[in-house]
C-alpha cells in the first residue's frame, strides 16, 4: 500500500537498498490557506509507488508563501543471498570426519 512506504530525512532503517531515482511533490494553498505536509507526503509516496520503491529517503522540505514541496530519493530493499551457515558448517564436519 501506498500509506506504507517510509518517507526519512536521512537513510533508511533497512541496510541494503537501490536508488530508483528522485521524487518531487508539491502543494499550492490557493487561493487562501496552509500548504498541507499531508499531501505533499502522499505525493511524494505515490510517485514511489509507481517506481516500486519501499521508502523515499533523503527527504527536503522547503516552503515558501503557500507553497510547500518536497524532493527525496526513491529506494527498493535490496536482499542478498547469504549461504546458510548450517550447510557450510554440515560440509565441513563432513571433511573431518573422514580424517
Amino acid at each position: 500500500m501506498i500509506q506504507d512506504i517510509g518517507l526519512y530525512a536521512g537513510e533508511p532503517e533497512f541496510a541494503g537498498f537501490a536508488e530508483l531515482g528522485p521524487v518531487t511533490a508539491e502543494h499550492k494553498a490557493w487561493p487562501s490557506g496552509t500548504p498541507s505536509m499531508l499531501e505533499v507526503n502522499a505525493q511524494l509516496q505515490a510517485q514511489a509507488a509507481r517506481l516500486g520503491a519501499d521508502a523515499v529517503i533523503r527527504v527536503v522540505y522547503t516552503g515558501h508563501g503557500r507553497r510547500l514541496k518536497a524532493v527525496g530519493i526513491a529506494v527498493k530493499r535490496v536482499v542478498s543471498v547469504v549461504p546458510a551457515t548450517v550447510d557450510i558448517i554440515a560440509a565441513e564436519w563432513d571433511a573431518y570426519s573422514y580424517c
